[in-house]
């Protein structure tokens, strides 16, 4: 097992960066993900960053595969890992909310177009094509325009607008 995590003499005095990196290069206890770095008690030849981040390799659209990689590497050279990890669980906490809403807001608009189910009387084959590739039809623009149009002529004569 690598020991380069370890402290080199008694009572060393590490910089946060420093720091960082030896916790980054720690192994874990087995069968956990707590860093081994200040007790050295069943460890694995396992770091905190292969434990964390050895599975996470998201292979997903619009998420490139070395992501993790790229976030830690960033780290590990910060002068403040602390802060800059703070602030980039923020920013991926921000970017979560908005693909959420983005989630949110296609998944209506998917549902309000979705061609309609197929009639009782329709084969197996048939409904199972409907769930399985769905088809979607948006609205004639101009009839949208117009019911919007519309929509407003009654609230203004009503007087609400």
């Amino acid at each position: 097992m690598a020991t380069e995590y370890a402290t080199s003499t008694n009572g060393a005095t590490l910089t946060e960066q420093e720091l960082f990196r030896r916790f980054l290069d720690a192994p874990v206890f087995q069968h956990s993900h707590k860093s081994t770095l200040v007790n050295n008690n069943a460890v694995s030849d396992e770091t905190m960053r292969d434990h964390l981040f050895g599975l996470s390799l998201c292979t997903c659209a619009g998420i490139p595969e070395d992501l993790l990689d790229q976030i830690v590497d960033d780290l590990r050279d910060s002068d403040y890992p602390l802060e800059e990890l703070r602030e980039v669980i923020d920013n991926l906490m921000g970017i979560l909310k908005d693909m959420q809403k983005l989630e949110d807001e296609f998944s209506s608009v998917a549902a309000l177009t979705r061609t309609q189910e197929p009639d009782e009387d329709a084969s197996d084959e048939v409904f199972r094509a409907w769930e399985d590739h769905p088809l979607y039809v948006l609205p004639d623009s101009r009839s949208v325009i117009n019911e919007a149009h519309a929509a407003i002529e009654k609230l203004e004569r009503e007087g609400r607008l």
